[in-house]
């Protein structure tokens, strides 16, 4: 009989053991949700930020750099724009994120530049940026998916344990 009722409270240590990894691991993916959507909130606002706080000035293409990456047998080409530009007398080079294949070297482009970091830039021309606003409402969509998904899993999770500590077999007298 002794050796029934350890066997139980063992499996019993186990579930709950089991349980509580769960629930940290849905916490890590509702945390990850939030790291999300403030990394594309912070992301949308710093770029509208610029564009409305920002002075504008005229950068020059200088360098475009391709890379190609091959996965299996297929095959991706990015680029990167670097621009120099002028801002109280000191001269800037930085990359921009604009779409490489519009680019060429010597091509004037109007930027928009952060006074109190003039190494923040953004184009002034929203047509051409990659950071348009579909990538940041993708990056909201993921982390409203990644929240909804834990805290829904936490609730079943937790429906889960109470049914279980109320049964019989979960450990609690069913009475007298």
């Amino acid at each position: 009989m002794k050796k029934a009722k350890s066997s139980n409270a063992k499996r019993v240590k186990m579930r709950r053991k089991r349980s509580e990894n769960r629930f940290i691991f849905w916490l890590l993916i509702i945390a990850l949700g939030g790291l999300a959507g403030m990394s594309g909130i912070g992301a949308f606002t710093n770029q509208i930020g610029l564009r409305e706080n920002g002075f504008e000035t005229t950068a020059t293409v200088t360098e475009l750099r391709e890379t190609r990456r091959r996965v299996g047998r297929t095959a991706t080409t990015r680029g990167s724009v670097f621009v120099q530009y002028e801002v109280g007398g000191a001269i800037y080079t930085n990359r921009l994120n604009i779409e490489f294949r519009q680019a060429y070297i010597g091509e004037e482009l109007r930027i928009y530049y952060d006074p109190s970091n003039p190494a923040r830039i953004t184009p002034a021309d929203r047509s051409r940026a990659t950071d348009s606003p579909g990538r940041f409402i993708v990056l909201f969509s993921f982390s409203a998916l990644l929240i909804s998904l834990g805290i829904v899993s936490i609730i079943k999770l937790k429906r889960q344990q109470n049914k279980a500590s109320f049964s019989p077999a979960g450990g609690q007298s069913g009475g007298c």
